[in-house]
């Protein structure tokens, strides 16, 4: 039998400091109420996802005394949009918004190549230029393919809950742009062997955007940090990591350790990021 308690925000959990045994959940109250009120059971399974579920561990003031690393190696996929711009009108936005990845050697080159393409509104963002040239960008909107590398992050971030509402440190190293510029380069590539050729591939710098044949190469090389192209993230992953020994927070069997009845499942037990869309692995470990 399953009951469900909607309209309710876990706060923290309740455990027992003796035992560490997980009692139950803390919620805010209701619209209306004063006090906030616990939901108690037999197990507490925490599954509010990668950047939920270190929040509400990191909140949980009884569990302090562990020191488990609680929102470390906390990593993400993430993705810089190429477009590519043909004579002739390509209408992707007549297909799917999702509908083709490329995989060739993900482990030594650390990406995947997806294709992709959005409503205007939401393309336009992702499209470079400012003012009148984003407009002249804009304007060749049933012109382009787009592809975007998709890059599984190193674990070197974090989900702080000191703050209220928590707060993620984002930290990318040298490793992670050296693999997004293969992915650029790789995808630019791929696009210029089309036939037909673009005419030109945009890439969503703040300057020199506007790529060739003949200039893609060195200008993607050139890139020498991530303030100088626009990157987004989605599929958080980590912070609560499982480790065989203390030095993760979750057990092979998924329960936190120097805990009793305390599991967490979803996809923020991963080491690591997977690079690719984690939806079947977290519903396989579910």
């Amino acid at each position: 039998r399953l009951r469900v308690f909607s309209g309710r925000r876990a706060r923290e959990l309740v455990v027992r400091t003796t035992a560490y045994r997980a009692e139950g959940v803390r919620v805010e109250p209701t619209r209306g109420g004063t006090d906030r009120g616990a939901i108690r059971g037999r197990r507490v399974v925490v599954a509010a996802g990668a950047v939920g579920s270190s929040a509400l561990l990191g909140r949980t003031t009884a569990l302090a005394p562990l020191e488990l690393p609680i929102g470390e190696r906390f990593s993400f996929n993430f993705v810089s949009p190429v477009h590519a711009d043909y004579e002739m009108p390509v209408r992707a936005f007549d297909g799917l918004q999702m509908g083709h990845y490329c995989v060739e050697d993900l482990p030594r080159d650390g990406f995947v190549i997806e294709t992709w393409f959005s409503p205007p509104a939401t393309q336009s963002l992702a499209l470079p230029g400012w003012m009148d040239d984003l407009q002249a960008n804009m304007e060749r909107y049933a012109h382009y393919a787009c592809a975007s590398p998709l890059v599984g992050s190193t674990a070197g971030s974090k989900v702080d809950a000191r703050f209220d509402p928590e707060q993620i440190w984002i930290r990318l190293g040298s490793e992670d742009l050296d693999r997004l510029k293969r992915g650029l380069t790789r995808t630019c590539e791929l696009f210029f062997a089309s036939t037909p050729s673009p005419r030109r591939v945009l890439v969503n710098t703040l300057r020199d955007w506007s790529l060739t044949p003949e200039t893609y190469r060195a200008r993607i090389a050139a890139l020498d940090s991530f303030g100088d192209i626009q990157i987004s993230t989605a599929h958080p992953q980590g912070g609560n990591c499982l480790s065989a020994d203390a030095r993760g927070v979750v057990r092979p069997d998924f329960r936190v350790h120097h805990t009793r009845d305390l599991y967490v499942v979803d996809a923020s037990v991963f080491p690591t990021s997977l690079g690719v869309n984690p939806h079947w692995t977290v519903m396989a470990m579910a």
